[in-house]
């Protein structure tokens, strides 16, 4: 401790002004961090019920269509496109888990757009859209115990 004080005594106005250059650094990242997360909390829970919502409407219209594949094949094709817009969005306002279940999701689509008569491919990224809606809502569950 006295070589503490010893040091701090000995200490030029040079020597305190790049200590208290580099602690405002370490503050103005922190600060930083800390925007960046309360951002993205209030965009999450502002803006994604509204794409939950929409995205389970288009589970909805998938799911009745899947039971007249042969006779809705233009209009699932229409839906998916939709599905696309909402996934596309609610990719940009999660965390990593649920990204790539996202991501997922848009591939099987875009799988599914190369070959519109593959009922199974439908189906596969039918599921994965369901699985979106499920983290998400499991997600918006935890933040009520977060804050």
């Amino acid at each position: 401790m006295d070589y503490f004080n010893e040091y701090v005594e000995k200490m030029t106005l040079q020597e305190i002004g790049s200590i208290a250059s580099i602690a405002g650094v370490a503050i103005s990242c922190y600060v930083l961090w800390s925007l960046k997360v309360i951002k993205g909390f209030y965009g999450f829970t502002a803006r994604v019920p509204v794409l939950l919502n929409k995205l389970n409407k288009h589970n909805s219209n998938v799911s009745n269509y899947l039971n007249d594949f042969e006779g809705s094949i233009q209009s699932i094709k229409e839906e998916l496109t939709k599905a696309e817009i909402v996934l596309s969005s609610i990719k940009r306002k999660v965390g990593s888990p649920t990204k790539r279940s996202v991501r997922s999701a848009l591939k099987l689509i875009e799988t599914y757009n190369k070959n519109p008569e593959d009922e199974e491919q439908l189906r596969s990224a039918y599921v994965e859209m369901v699985k979106v809606a499920e983290l998400i809502k499991d997600r918006q569950a935890d933040l009520k115990w977060e804050r």
